[in-house]
């Protein structure tokens, strides 16, 4: 580690870049870590050395680094999921395992600290091909939290091609904050506030996983054979209080409304909306639109309203992104 540290930052300096080490107190201690970062030439920059990182500052840290040198663990595969480009060293036997999964991605691994800084100079650190995210444990918690109650599933025709509903998940995520984000700065495309110091990614996950175990709620997310995720309803019980925050529309996407019985007052508080009412809205992505896909996902979403409901009330959802 200390020849990796003090030959790769050797060569960060002629490009005028720093190196971050990330090394605990008892290991700089052991290796003579800090004797070789203070007796670094003046003129050139010197590298630092952090003992402790929390899970956000690391992943701030690699999303913010040109590429990274990490043992094969854990800490390779969390490197590839913030998209960091990698040189990879496999320094002991039990390390073999990850070192053959990042090698699979077409990553450069290598044996010692040399290679793994000439690999760095030469440009060779990659993600590969990748295609690890940040989303495993969402993907993991998501499955927990609906396998205990009944699958949520409706198929159809459209086009001649297969569409279905589904319920979404935590592993959705990406692809509905990028249906719903609309640049409003201190708000989300679903009108949730961002708290000081949250990003805009935190908040979205943070509503996502209260929105999918909310009673009386359904998120829908609606595939269609050679698109795929082409947009999503949302479907609930209307006790006219609703709120807002179950509605969105974005500047990426065409959000719209309907009622499947009679014409009702979107703001819930027309007197006739009692609780038995559901409220349905939906929202197509902006690639989506003019292929009939809406007629299809309306009538898939609609046919999950339990028998016995009076009606469908009309869903104005407030547009953000005007």
């Amino acid at each position: 580690r200390a020849a990796c540290a003090a030959t790769a930052a050797a060569t960060a300096a002629a490009a005028k870049e720093t190196v971050v080490v990330v090394a605990s107190d008892g290991m700089a201690e052991k290796q003579g870590l800090d004797a070789i970062i203070a007796a670094w030439p003046a003129g050139r920059p010197r590298p630092e050395r952090r003992a402790w990182l929390d899970a956000a500052q690391m992943a701030a840290l690699l999303a913010g680094s040109r590429a990274a040198i990490m043992s094969c663990s854990g800490v390779a595969i969390e490197t590839l999921a913030m998209r960091c480009p990698l040189v990879a060293v496999c320094w002991v036997d039990n390390q073999s395992n990850h070192a053959r999964l990042v090698g699979s991605f077409g990553v450069p691994v290598v044996p010692n600290a040399q290679e793994a800084v000439a690999a760095l100079v030469a440009e060779k650190a990659s993600v590969g091909s990748s295609t690890v995210d940040p989303y495993g444990a969402w993907r993991v918690v998501a499955a927990l939290v609906h396998g205990l109650g009944a699958e949520v599933r409706r198929e159809a025709a459209c086009d001649g091609r297969a569409a279905s509903l589904r319920r979404a998940t935590m592993a959705d995520a990406p692809v509905l904050m990028a249906w719903c984000s609309n640049g409003n700065g201190g708000r989300t495309g679903r009108g949730r506030d961002v708290a000081d110091g949250q990003s805009a990614l935190a908040a979205h996950l943070a509503w996502l996983a209260a929105t999918l175990v909310r009673a009386g709620y359904a998120l829908l997310l609606m595939e269609v054979e050679g698109e795929g995720a082409v947009g999503y309803a949302q479907l609930e019980r209307d006790t006219g209080t609703s709120s807002s925050s179950s509605s969105s529309s974005s500047s990426s996407s065409s959000s719209s409304s309907s009622s499947s019985s009679s014409s009702s007052s979107s703001t819930g508080d027309d007197e006739s909306s009692v609780d038995g009412d559901f409220r349905l809205s939906w929202t197509l992505a902006a690639r989506a639109r003019g292929k009939g896909f809406a007629k299809v996902l309306v009538a898939m979403a609609s046919s999950l309203v339990p028998d016995g409901c009076r009606r469908v009330v009309v869903a104005d959802p407030p547009n953000y992104s005007a």
